[in-house]
């Protein structure tokens, strides 16, 4: 939970896009690290406003991943 400044609905739009920094030097990749780390072990990242200030983001991550697709191929009958 942050308890920083308040943000608008906007910047919090802004905040879920890759490649966004709030930071004058930022390149914006970090969420988008943190987004493919959680997607890759089938969670989600949700955020939410922390009134009067800050952000609220919650990561949740399965107890167990599903198993893995097998992949199949034509190349040998």
């Amino acid at each position: 939970m942050d308890q920083g400044t308040a943000i608008s609905d906007e910047e919090l739009e802004l905040i879920k896009r890759s490649g966004q920094s709030s930071k004058p030097n930022g390149m914006g990749l970090g969420l988008a690290i943190v987004q493919t780390i959680v997607n890759s072990h089938a969670g989600s990242i949700q955020f939410e406003h922390n009134h009067p200030k800050g952000l609220i983001v919650t990561v949740t991550l399965p107890l167990q991943q599903p198993p893995c697709k097998k992949e199949t191929s034509n190349l040998h009958p």
